[in-house]
């Protein structure tokens, strides 16, 4: 699978479309996953997908095999940067305009890539994505440790993975042999790398800015995520605020579409991977040829 130089720094990514080669050029959707996921953990969507859209599936900076810059080599670790980097690869690749599928916390990123560069979307998804981070989730991802980046570092990216997939509904599965795939894949990972990256999503605030999004967008819920609940129940989780919530988020969107998809736990990209590419699909569809 290709790689490709954004802003300095080494992108990899996969690119996979199935379509008739007679047929014109189809849509693609670009999916970027969630802190510590890379672009191997969305390997059931791509035969479901490809045979009707280009996909892209993008490792993000500091992840899977995406370089990790050190912070004394100069690179800026902030949003600004990684919605640069997108841009840069999709003027590499002559794509003027995608749909954007932001997972979990890349979500925030999506949220303001949406506002700073709508002309090169077709639409945005917004998966499984907080509009930003409370302090008890940041708590948790600490695991006992001074923050979140220190964990990860600490601990290394597979230990800490293990320790996130012992909390309920963090992960689509929990047979063991998916549970040490999947910590072995972020485990891939630089743990600087996602530690500095973990920096700047703790800073990183969505809330405000989804008032100006001005695209087509689908927010897919799922039912029994405590970090994405789909509505504020104070009982349940006392620490997240009724902003926090997906229902809250969709309504702050204009014209924005809301899909709530029972799952395991948060990752129903995992458990519930055709009912998800169903409602992208028929939510692609509804917006035409746009």
């Amino acid at each position: 699978m290709p790689d490709i130089v954004t802003l300095g720094q080494k992108t990899h990514y996969k690119d996979e479309c199935f379509t008739a080669p007679f047929e014109p050029p189809p849509q693609t959707i670009l999916i970027h996953p969630g802190h510590v996921r890379n672009s191997n953990h969305w390997y059931e969507w791509v035969p479901l997908l490809s045979g009707k859209y280009r996909v892209i599936r993008r490792d993000a900076r500091g992840h899977g095999e995406s370089s990790a810059p050190t912070l004394e080599s100069g690179y800026d670790w902030n949003v600004d940067s990684w919605l640069a980097e997108i841009v840069d690869m999709l003027d590499q690749l002559g794509l003027d305009k995608i749909h954007l599928l932001t997972e979990s916390t890349a979500g925030m990123v999506g949220i303001r890539f949406a506002v700073k560069y709508p002309e090169r979307l077709h639409s945005l998804i917004l998966f499984t994505s907080p509009a930003y981070l409370p302090p008890a989730t940041l708590k948790n991802f600490a695991m006992g440790l001074g923050s979140w980046g220190e964990a990860i570092q600490t601990l290394g990216p597979e230990a800490w993975a293990h320790k996130l997939a012992e909390f309920p509904a963090s992960t689509g599965r929990k047979d063991k042999a998916y549970v040490d795939w999947w910590a072995k894949e972020i485990g891939r990972s630089s743990g600087h790398g996602l530690a500095d990256y973990s920096v700047v999503l703790e800073n990183l605030d969505g809330r405000q800015f989804l008032k100006d999004i001005n695209v087509p967008t689908l927010v897919v819920s799922p039912t029994n995520s405590l970090a994405t609940p789909v509505e504020y129940v104070p009982i349940l989780v006392p620490q997240v605020s009724d902003s926090r919530s997906q229902k809250w988020m969709a309504s702050q969107i204009q014209g924005s579409k809301l899909v709530v998809i029972d799952g395991l736990g948060h990752e129903i990209c995992v458990d519930k991977a055709r009912e998800c590419v169903k409602e992208i699909d028929a939510f692609i569809d509804s917006l035409g040829s746009t």
